[in-house]
């Protein structure tokens, strides 16, 4: 499964593989395109390597993965992180501003 891919992203950003970990979050949402969790950090990785018109789109595939929902809890998954909406809109903003 994907989650492997997000696993990845988490332990090279760690180790401060910034580009590694873009790598495994584009895998991991090419496997999973619904993972708001993963366009999110993804967006947020990319955005911090100022590629603002792709965080951009990365960060309304997250939006529209809530599929109306105000929160994901990604806890049952064994991740330690629950995504409100209200983050994804506002880096979501940020990004379009750029």
């Amino acid at each position: 499964m994907g989650i492997h891919f997000f696993n990845k992203s988490r332990f090279q950003l760690k180790n401060t593989n910034i580009e590694g970990a873009i790598e495994s979050l584009r895998t991991f949402v090419n496997k999973d395109k619904t993972s708001a969790i993963g366009f999110f950090h993804l967006a947020t990785l990319l955005y911090s390597k100022e590629n603002y018109s792709e965080a951009e789109t990365c960060y309304e595939s997250a939006f529209n993965s809530l599929r109306g929902n105000s929160l994901v809890d990604y806890r049952p998954l064994q991740l330690a992180v629950t995504l409100r909406v209200s983050d994804v809109a506002y880096n979501l903003a940020v990004a379009a501003v750029r």
